[in-house]
């Protein structure tokens, strides 16, 4: 008889990943993680046909990154320097109540460049692993020592295939913790067992012909501590 766990049931993968992010640095409890996520399932009850897409999965979650960061990084206590190397496409430069706005017009943003298919030209596979390493070394110039470990973090989404299918079993957004060699642990919500909690880098950088785990460049938001300047 099977157990449930968190993800099985429903797709809050988006903003757990963000208060795991806010988990690692800023060690918030459980009570705040909880009243956090709470606070924010309300506010989409204010938004019906909003709240249904998300509940049902019918987006692409890029916008509750977007929101959630503009509601919860922005001000102290928890304010968070970030930075989007490959896009700009998470940055909350609107504010949330606006966000909440463009998302309910356009729940399905999804700006991923389309992966190849099966008919992909040599140039086309070169230029996809090489998107894959351009990730990869970001991430461990980010949060690649124990020192950036504590203060640095990333949240970004990732797709997960199967041999001899192109379309991903699984998309998922998840908080990276650290690295240790060429594995990427993750700071993750999910119980399943068979969830991925490290990915390693033969997976991500396409030495086979098709990666067992893409992480979508796109998705990668770099979070790190923000520093308060001292008054002169």
């Amino acid at each position: 008889m099977r157990r449930y766990k968190q993800g099985t049931l429903d797709f809050y993968c988006a903003a757990y990943a963000v208060v795991n992010a806010l988990a690692r640095l800023r060690c918030i409890d459980m009570t705040q993680a909880r009243d956090l996520l709470c606070d924010f399932l309300l506010t989409l009850s204010g938004a019906p046909a909003l709240l249904n897409a998300f509940m049902r999965n019918e987006t692409d979650h890029y916008w509750v990154v977007r929101y959630l960061m503009a509601r919860w990084c922005r001000e102290h206590p928890r304010k968070i320097a970030l930075q989007q190397p490959f896009s700009q496409c998470l940055l909350p430069d609107e504010r949330a109540v606006d966000l909440l706005t463009m998302a309910q017009s356009n729940p399905f943003f999804l700006p991923e460049a389309p992966l190849p298919g099966s008919r992909r030209t040599r140039a086309q596979q070169k230029a996809f692993r090489a998107a894959g390493e351009n990730v990869w070394n970001t991430l461990e110039s980010w949060m690649g020592t124990p020192e950036k470990a504590v203060s640095h973090t990333a949240i970004f989404r990732f797709h997960r295939f199967m041999m001899g299918r192109e379309e991903p079993i699984v998309s998922h957004w998840t908080t990276g913790s650290y690295l240790c060699g060429e594995v990427l642990f993750l700071h993750d919500s999910s119980g399943e067992e068979n969830a991925l909690h490290s990915l390693g880098k033969d997976d991500l950088l396409l030495e086979q012909e098709w990666p067992v785990v893409w992480i979508v460049p796109e998705s990668v938001l770099l979070l790190q501590n923000f520093v308060m300047q001292p008054h002169p």
